[in-house]
């Protein structure tokens, strides 16, 4: 069977020593966009509009959890899992462009797979058709922004806590179980039935889910 030989350049272009690398545009382009998706929502919901609440934050921040954490205490009636469910739509949809960054990177590659879509990474220069495991990620990851913002839509975020629950069960459940798929990122990783990944996603699954359930006892503002 024929498979598709990945060979991209890394560099958008280069001029000398200097090359922008499609993976920092896919990076880049990853918070773009979820900026402005998180604009629109923050706008309508009155978040970080410093002139109503004398906040003295800005968009730069959006995302950082010490920022929420500090913008929660100067507005106690925007509790901090409603404010970090409106960010999750961003993070979702950033960490699917990240994942098409490490396609072009030829990084976090999958396991040898004889399935019609596998893909030869020619960096390796060992001719062997692979799981592309990073746009397994990409395509979860953009299906949960695409999920998640739907939802937003219909249930304006509520009740707080569940959106940024949905995201860690999704990303982590996805996470987990893709790492089958993927080469070892460790030489340790080896002899283990399950490697550091997926042991690291457990725990935020069980967090997910405690959010998820939490949240419908929750009233919208909660923390």
């Amino acid at each position: 069977m024929d498979h598709f030989v990945w060979d991209a350049p890394k560099e958008i272009f280069k001029i000398g020593t200097y090359g922008p690398r499609w993976y920092g545009l896919f990076f880049a382009l990853g918070f773009l966009v979820s900026y402005q998706i998180m604009q629109s929502i923050f706008r309508r919901e009155g978040i970080f509009y410093v002139w109503e609440g004398g906040l003295a934050s800005h968009g730069g921040t959006i995302g950082v959890l010490l920022a929420l954490w500090l913008y929660r205490r100067k507005h106690p009636d925007q509790g901090y899992l409603w404010l970090a469910d409106r960010l999750s739509i961003g993070v979702a949809f950033t960490g699917a462009c990240i994942r098409i960054g490490n396609f072009f990177n030829q990084e976090i590659l999958g396991k040898a797979s004889d399935l019609p879509w596998a893909i030869i990474f020619a960096e390796r220069q060992d001719g062997i058709p692979r799981h592309p495991a990073m746009l397994y990620e990409s395509l979860s990851y953009l299906c949960l922004a695409g999920f998640l913002y739907y939802r937003y839509t219909k249930t304006k975020g509520e009740p707080a806590g569940q959106m940024i629950g949905i995201l860690f069960v999704w990303i982590f459940t996805s996470r987990f179980f893709i790492e089958f798929v993927k080469e070892n990122q460790v030489e340790f990783e080896s002899s283990m039935s399950l490697n550091m990944g997926q042991l690291l996603s457990i725990p935020f699954v069980v967090l997910g889910l405690y959010l998820i359930f939490r949240g419908r006892q929750k009233s919208p503002a909660a923390s």
